[in-house]
């Protein structure tokens, strides 16, 4: 908890507070997740795409320090892992055939990472929050899916998601975002893994 002084506009004086007020800013738990794809929409049929991976860990904002790095694999309901999704993820039907479903997931990540309404959460673009969302009206997101509400989605119930696609192409101010291969390179860093 943070604990410090705050000035009151109001009468002018500095109170002594032990509640932290709005987003916790002392971390960011940054996620990146896989789901299940085809080469073409006739080999995808209706399937939707289902998470696989939830790849996930914690940044110390003050230290800029990453911890807690996890891969939460994740069993799809209504689909399968292709040979194509296998190529461009790694990830194989066998390694997810005895993994548990998303909402067993969702409760591990929201007690693994203490999430709360005040957690901030990250990723590279909007992909991932609409995956992992309970808002009713997104087509492929948690509620969608499998009916699972904001009560029972730690990310659903986070006031703030930060999507660095777009907060990098304002911090460089860029014309318009970039692909993360391309925003890598731009900072002269390579890819760790398969994207």
């Amino acid at each position: 908890m943070f604990s410090g002084y705050y000035y009151n506009n109001y009468s002018g004086s500095t109170i002594m507070s032990s509640k932290r007020h709005g987003a916790d800013l002392s971390r960011i738990i940054i996620l990146d997740i896989e789901a299940t794809c085809w080469e073409v929409p006739e080999e995808q049929g209706d399937f939707p795409n289902e998470i696989i991976e939830i790849g996930i860990c914690e940044l110390q904002v003050q230290a800029g320090m990453i911890s807690k790095k996890r891969s939460y694999l994740v069993k799809p309901k209504f689909s399968y892992v292709s040979e194509f999704c296998t190529t461009l993820t790694g990830i194989t039907q066998a390694d997810i055939k005895d993994q548990r479903y998303i909402q067993e997931v969702l409760k591990d990540i929201e007690r693994d990472y203490s999430f709360t309404k005040d957690t901030i959460w990250a990723s590279y673009g909007e992909y991932d929050r609409v995956k992992l969302s309970s808002d009713a009206g997104l087509k492929g997101g948690l509620f969608g899916l499998y009916g699972i509400e904001r009560a029972q989605n730690c990310f659903a119930k986070s006031r703030t998601h930060l999507n660095v696609k777009t907060l990098m192409a304002l911090k460089e101010r860029l014309s318009s975002e970039m692909g993360m291969d391309r925003a890598l390179k731009y900072y002269g860093l390579e890819l760790e893994g398969k994207h």
